[in-house]
């Protein structure tokens, strides 16, 4: 069967296809926008985070460091406590 349709009834479909064309193509644009934003965001977070962790990394390694040099200053005077002192053979 065969359906006959004038031209203003395939004028209207074809304006109606194009304005449902022409909006989707805005929220396209407007989700492009806001995809866009949300990546500028995280990279910029990114960047922040970075710097803090950057930091908190100097400043453990800052406090290791510490913690290593007063360890090894409390083992040196332990052992000085603990060793006996050396008795020198008397010299002829």
């Amino acid at each position: 069967m065969v359906e006959v349709v004038t031209s203003k009834d395939f004028d209207e479909f074809k304006k109606g296809v194009e304005n449902r064309l022409d909006a989707n193509e805005k929220r396209l644009d407007a989700n492009e926008k806001k995809i866009e934003e949300l990546i500028k965001d995280v990279e910029k977070r990114h960047e922040s985070l970075k710097a803090d962790l950057k930091k908190a990394v100097k400043a453990l390694n800052t406090r290791i460091d510490d913690v290593e040099e007063s360890s090894k200053s409390f083992v040196v005077r332990l052992k000085e406590a603990i060793t006996p002192p050396k008795i020198e053979a008397p010299r002829e």
